[in-house]
């Protein structure tokens, strides 16, 4: 399975992408830096689209596409909790993807 994590770099999105890994899944990582992930989180990545502020939707089509499943984590700021989620989500539609979590999934191990 296809995991796409938005916010791949935060304090959720790192645990959820580990977690994703030890399951056998293939995650891609949409983020602002993907400097700021861990090198064995980095290196083990599908794919990594980069969001040149948290209303880029080109970014948010790029990484939604082919994926199984979105886990959003974004960042506890007050443009990413609405408006950020609610793009993401119309991305997820436009790509036709069926699982999606709007809320922080966390993730033990």
């Amino acid at each position: 399975m296809l995991i796409l994590i938005a916010g791949i770099t935060g304090f959720v999105g790192i645990p959820c992408a580990r977690s994703a890994f030890a399951r056998g899944h293939k995650v891609r990582g949409l983020a602002r830096n993907i400097d700021n992930l861990p090198a064995d989180v980095r290196d083990r990545l599908e794919g990594f689209e980069t969001m040149s502020d948290p209303h880029d939707i080109a970014a948010m089509d790029r990484a939604t596409k082919g994926v199984d499943v979105i886990i959003c984590s974004f960042a506890a700021v007050p443009e990413m909790f609405m408006e950020s989620q609610m793009m993401l989500i119309r991305a997820a539609e436009r790509a036709g993807v069926k699982v999606r979590t709007t809320m922080p999934v966390f993730a033990v191990g």
